[in-house]
């Protein structure tokens, strides 16, 4: 609704003559070169070239005029992916026409602009200053994300502090398990979702190959975790076990049979 508005904002007959404020009503500014972020600019590049199409489109006269900007205090876009496709990423959308701003913040946001800071860096890599300039706006969308919730904050005051990941999450294995303040307590707690800061690949975790904070994620966490604890495995042992007891047949079920044992390890 509000892309619509600002589109017909910057159509009214007050800014027919004036390309600087027909420009300024219809550009939009995106805050985070995330997934969302990264997402977003790519519609409003789709609908822009749509809507500008010649005697097809709703707006053919604002061809010219449209502008998307993404803006990313980072060096690379979507940075929980890899390199490549990182690049792709923003090679993809500057042939689109989106203007792409790295290593850059945004310091304040008013009605019609906002102000931006870019980084400037020492030899040794190191910010020494900031580049502060004003651009105009007709749409500012915030999509670098947001604190985690307090819960999770009351939750790292009871773990120890290598459960800290340094953006707020909680650090956790590949069985999504966090460090627990004594050894007895392992596998009690699981964390998931954007709360969970899940290694890719191995158990060292660093800030760039961390899962990304995607519903795609959250909704694989979900299922493995309803499946370790709808199949009872021992979340205190390292990898988790399915508990046998002399009472149960559940193991001999389970390892004796070559058909469960490969749906087992296709599902994980």
């Amino acid at each position: 609704r509000a892309i619509g508005e600002s589109l017909e904002y910057a159509s009214r007959p007050d800014a027919a003559n004036s390309p600087e404020e027909r420009r300024k009503r219809a550009t939009f500014l995106i805050v985070g070169g995330g997934p969302t972020g990264v997402e977003l600019a790519g519609e409003i590049l789709d609908l822009a070239a749509d809507i500008t199409r010649p005697h097809k489109g709703a707006y053919p006269k604002l061809k010219d005029d449209i502008q998307v900007v993404l803006v990313h205090s980072g060096p690379d876009l979507v940075p929980q992916f890899e390199k490549t496709l990182r690049d792709e990423a923003l090679k993809s959308l500057e042939k689109k026409g989106a203007r792409v701003i790295l290593n850059t913040r945004v310091t304040e946001v008013g009605d019609d602009y906002a102000v931006l800071g870019t980084k400037q860096f020492d030899d040794d890599g190191k910010v020494v200053d900031m580049d502060e300039f004003t651009l105009p706006t007709g749409l500012t969308v915030w999509c670098a994300g947001t604190s985690p919730v307090s819960f999770v904050e009351e939750l790292l005051k009871e773990l120890p502090e290598e459960a800290r990941n340094r953006d707020g999450r909680i650090k956790v294995d590949k069985w999504l398990r966090p460090a627990m303040p004594s050894p007895d307590l392992m596998g009690s707690v699981l964390v998931l979702g954007d709360a969970a800061a899940f290694p890719e690949g191995n158990e060292q975790i660093t800030s760039d190959n961390l899962l990304p904070q995607t519903a795609q994620v959250a909704g694989q966490q979900g299922a493995y975790a309803a499946r370790i604890l709808a199949r009872g495995y021992d979340l205190s042992a390292t990898p988790p076990v399915l508990e046998c007891t002399e009472a149960s047949d559940k193991c001999d079920a389970i390892y004796n049979d070559p058909v469960m044992i490969q749906w087992l390890q296709i599902r994980g």
